[in-house]
């Protein structure tokens, strides 16, 4: 990547093509602009780096709104009070708070099923809602072409 100083800092640069147009240029600096933002912002909220504990748990920091933490309770998240995990921000109580977010752990297969089961649910009612609009379509008399795939 080039450097470019500027009056407020170096910027880095996608290095330029002059075999692309200048359109699909913008489109990868912006592509990359937004995996920065990805990046910082996941790092800020679910930094992992942050917290060294047990292998077989996975760990997340939840809001300590009442209603962030029943809704993460009620997915089978718990306080993580263990004392063998380490972070910057570990409380007298055991608990580990970071500014209004505070440390939750689940085993690792529990949450993998979890990520699994909310995929299926995701296929599910995206099928449903084909399946309903086609209904509708059919019901109407509306010919529809359905490609396979």
């Amino acid at each position: 990547m080039d450097t470019v100083k500027s009056g407020t800092g170096i910027k880095s640069q996608p290095p330029v093509s002059l075999d692309e147009p200048p359109h699909v240029t913008e489109l990868k600096r912006k592509k990359a602009l937004l995996e920065k933002v990805r990046t910082l912002r996941e790092g800020a909220l679910f930094n992992k780096g942050a917290v060294t504990g047990d292998p077989n748990k996975e760990y997340c920091w939840v809001n300590t709104k009442e209603d962030r933490r029943v809704s993460y309770e009620a997915a089978g998240w718990v306080v993580c009070k263990d004392p063998n995990v380490k972070t910057r921000w570990r409380q007298e109580d055991g608990t580990h708070k970071r500014a209004d977010l505070i440390l939750y752990e689940m085993d690792k297969e529990l949450y993998e099923a979890t990520v699994a089961y909310n995929s299926l649910r995701g296929i599910e009612a995206v099928e449903g809602s084909e399946d309903m609009f086609l209904a509708a379509l059919d019901r109407d008399k509306v010919p529809v072409y359905r490609p396979r795939v």
